[in-house]
């Protein structure tokens, strides 16, 4: 056994060329296994700092102001640490037209945990309720001559209550980030004897399992029975983005964790599946060019047993190179990777970094997938040399077997293909099996790469949906009047780069045919008394509107009303559940609304109860289109899921004369919303930059679109690895045929032409087969993601990316080797015995 082996490691290196191949071809799907490994855990751990850094530690909160909670949570032998915050807004008692003072409240774990101490200039934090450490900024610029050693009296605003604190400490302004807290500008020791006082209770329980939901859903009964309190109202709020990077979630979680684990594991299989067939390609390719070698050894005595294991030694030789080899490429990459992210202004304002970490499970786990991948990629190659016969292996029989009827060349052939496009016809099937190999090689390469792309497509569709404020930048509020200013002033800025607006939700009152309706006629849609149904008008800006239009492939016209027909939940089902819809209405023409459509003007009197209400008539709408996707629904401030609602022009909703709807809400998408922000606001307009308050969140997205792309680019470089492989291999194999064509006087341009024609025969045969395959699996990663008016459709660039990529390397593949061919004598080539 010791020779078999010799002899192997020989082969090996005598043969550098094909090895190398085999080890990169190996690598490079450890690289991929190992990549995703490292992403997924490198970017919880980012995540989770993320996460404790903006919402906190914390597995769940309760606000209340019920002291009587405080003495539940204390006795809980479940918990483990509590602690508590609260804010409010104050002024400055002998100050006139001050600016609000917004206090945070809290005690000193509360301080610690959020690393206060790193705020204060001079002195120190409260240490009673009496005490306030406040911002020397907010002193300075609001001209209060106050400092250190000095009381300050403060009243709330909500209250009016006065209240007096000595000044301990100066600290800077603290600017939140986050939308999950809020700047403050002065702090104070929480006072929890103060009855008025609501506070948030921090709890962080001593199982962090899925436990945690038993036991609240416990605690939420005791404190329900304790306030006598229907047993479903909610006193229990989770910290679910914490739980959730922990792998704790709730029954029925439609957590993007969750997601995001199945997309991956899908992934991975695609991996795994795409690996063992291009591993199994590599060792076949290698043991094919052994089997003369390897039937001499068995006409000398070299059983089927020893060349089998002469395979798997092989096989073991390359892993030990391989494996180590992948891991150790794949972590030096991430970690360039995330040395050039860490480098982004934006990451560094977060305060977190992103470090290149693997744990030592999914470590094992990448190896032992590794590991189980080479092997059974081994076995059809090794169980295929251990049978052949020894006058088979030293002839080489078996390479290529098709019988003659299938070389017959067709009467379509002859008639509309030339010679160099029937030899082609005629080499793709004489190759037999080889030809199917090669096929089936570049549609695996295909697969690969549009399920990464894919895969990449839809976790950022994900990622964006999670984001609240992707559509716009800034949010802007104006009256009617203000219009032709405001889009004057908006359209020359050169920091705006697209803007648009909406008013207010309309409710009006009209009469719908039946028989155009799918939904039921629920309390929250229909008044059964006046038998009309409750509709909200929307007004938009003409240019979303026509962008809807081409959206829902609806030729735009500005009298043109699009009715919203996209799914539907209807809440109140007589069996108290909830029903849903794909559609509203059956059909669409300008007969299912009855007009006249009504407006009610409600009046209430100084108890809140309906005094008077007046109907006024609206004008007529005089053509409808019915749409399934509207992006812009989030930004109504209404439940569009359970609403009827169609968007109109602000034009019609001005000529209606509705005072109260006479305002719009303008939003702003632009680069330099900073600046733009403080450009609008020294004009006077009432801005909110919502961005700068989520940037942290936008900032997640780009680390995940950088991701997408690198992974895009290592199945770029796989795809062309495996062409290369197979493309190379098959001309080396051909060398024999393309001596025999010269030498009955082809020229070397026939001869390419011959191979462009048979790799677009290649490239068509796998454009074929991997597409229904490619849609198969985009169509699973989207059964994994739940986001409204998100529907299927296919990445039509992967697929004319991935097709040109083959083609163009196969192409370059045979010009290379034929180049290297055509310095080699033809008789030589003839009498080398292949």
């Amino acid at each position: 056994m010791k020779i078999m082996n010799k002899l192997t490691l020989r082969y090996l290196q005598q043969n550098k060329k094909r090895t190398i191949l085999t080890i990169l071809c190996i690598s490079v799907s450890v690289i991929m296994i190992c990549c995703i490994g490292i992403s997924l855990y490198s970017g919880k751990q980012f995540y989770k700092q993320y996460i404790e850094h903006t919402s906190g530690y914390h597995h769940y909160t309760i606000v209340n102001n019920n002291k009587d909670i405080i003495q539940i949570i204390k006795n809980d032998p479940e918990v483990k640490e509590y602690y508590f915050s609260s804010t409010s807004f104050y002024s400055v008692d002998d100050k006139k037209n001050d600016v609000s003072l917004n206090l945070k409240q809290g005690d000193y774990t509360y301080f610690e945990k959020e690393n206060f101490d790193d705020l204060l200039i001079k002195g120190r934090l409260p240490n009673n309720h009496k005490e306030i450490a406040i911002s020397q900024k907010y002193l300075i610029n609001n001209h209060i001559q106050k400092n250190m050693g000095d009381t300050i009296s403060l009243k709330e605003d909500d209250t009016g209550k006065l209240k007096t604190y000595l000044i301990v400490g100066l600290i800077n302004d603290y600017e939140a980030q986050s939308y999950y807290k809020k700047s403050f500008n002065a702090l104070s020791y929480i006072d929890l004897n103060d009855p008025q006082l609501y506070y948030t209770m921090y709890v962080i329980d001593k199982d962090l399992s899925t436990n945690i939901f038993k036991h609240c859903e416990k605690l939420n009964h005791e404190i329900n029975e304790m306030l006598n309190q229907t047993s479903d109202f909610n006193n229990i709020f989770y910290n679910s983005q914490y739980l959730g990077i922990q792998d704790i979630f709730e029954e029925n979680s439609q957590s993007a964790f969750l997601t995001l684990y199945n997309m991956v594991a899908i992934l991975l299989f695609v991996i795994i599946f795409i690996s063992f067939f291009i591993i199994y390609q590599a060792f076949n390719l290698s043991t094919h060019d052994r089997i003369q070698y390897l039937g001499m050894l068995s006409s000398v005595g070299a059983t089927s047993k020893q060349k089998k294991r002469s395979v798997y030694f092989e096989g073991a030789i390359l892993s030990l190179i391989s494996i180590p080899l992948g891991i150790f490429i794949s972590y030096i990459g991430m970690t360039v990777t995330f040395f050039f992210i860490n480098k982004l202004d934006a990451i560094q304002i977060m305060g977190v970094e992103i470090h290149a970490q693997i744990s030592i499970f999914y470590l094992f786990i990448v190896i032992l997938l590794s590991l189980l991948t080479i092997f059974i990629s081994l076995y059809l190659p090794a169980r295929k040399i251990s049978k052949i016969s020894v006058i088979d292996a030293l002839k080489k029989n078996d390479e290529i077997k098709v019988k003659k009827y299938k070389l017959k060349t067709s009467s379509f052939s002859k008639r509309f293909l030339n010679i160099s496009q029937q030899l082609a016809v005629k080499n793709y099937k004489r190759q037999g099996r080889r030809s199917k190999v090669i096929v089936l090689s570049l549609v695996i390469s295909m697969v690969a790469f549009i399920s990464i792309f894919s895969f990449g497509q839809r976790l950022m569709k994900v990622s964006n949906n999670a984001n609240p404020f992707h559509l716009y930048d800034i949010e802007m509020y104006i009256n009617g009047d203000q219009v032709p200013e405001i889009t004057k002033l908006l359209s020359t800025h050169d920091k705006v780069d697209d803007f648009y607006s909406i008013s207010g939700d309309i409710p009006v009152k009209m009469k719908l045919d039946k028989k155009y309706l799918k939904i039921p006629k629920n309390n929250h849609v229909y008044n059964q008394k006046t038998d009309e149904y409750n509709v909200v008008f929307i007004g938009m800006s003409e240019n979303k509107r026509k962008e809807l239009c081409e959206l829902n492939g609806i030729k735009y016209r500005n009298d043109l009303a699009l009715v919203y027909n996209g799914h539907f939940t209807d809440y109140d089902n007589a069996d108290n559940k909830t029903s849903h819809y794909q559609e509203r209405f059956i059909k669409e023409d300008n007969l299912f609304i009855k007009t006249p459509i009504y407006f009610e003007n409600v009046t209430y009197n100084q108890r809140g109860e309906e005094e008077k209400i007046e109907r006024l008539q609206l004008e007529p709408l005089t053509s409808y289109a019915f749409i399934d996707n509207d992006k812009y629904k989030s930004l109504y401030g209404i439940d569009s899921q359970g609403s009827l609602y169609m968007i109109v022009s602000t034009d019609y909703v001005f000529q209606q004369n509705l005072d109260y709807y006479s305002s719009l809400r303008v939003f702003i998408a632009s680069q330099q919303h900073v600046e733009l922000t403080k450009e609008l606001e020294d004009l006077g307009y009432n801005i909110e930059d919502h961005t700068q308050n989520f940037i942290q969140d936008r900032q997640i997205f780009l680390i995940i679109e950088i991701f997408i792309y690198g992974f895009v680019c290592i199945m770029i470089f796989f795809t062309m690895l495996n062409i290369i492989n197979m493309m190379s291999a098959s001309i080396e194999k051909r060398k024999k045929e393309f001596g025999m064509m010269l030498s009955v006087g082809m020229s070397p341009h026939g001869i390419h032409k011959m191979i462009w024609y048979e790799s677009f025969i290649y490239g068509m045969k796998t454009l074929l087969y991997a597409t229904p395959i490619s849609i198969f699996i985009e169509w699973l990663l989207y059964n994994q993601i739940h986001i409204d008016d998100y529907y299927f459709s296919i990445s039509y660039i992967a697929y004319i990316i991935s097709f040109l990529v083959i083609m163009f390397v196969m192409l370059l593949t045979f010009h290379t080797g034929l180049n290297k061919f055509k310095k080699q004598n033809i008789i030589e080539t003839l009498k080398d015995d292949m």
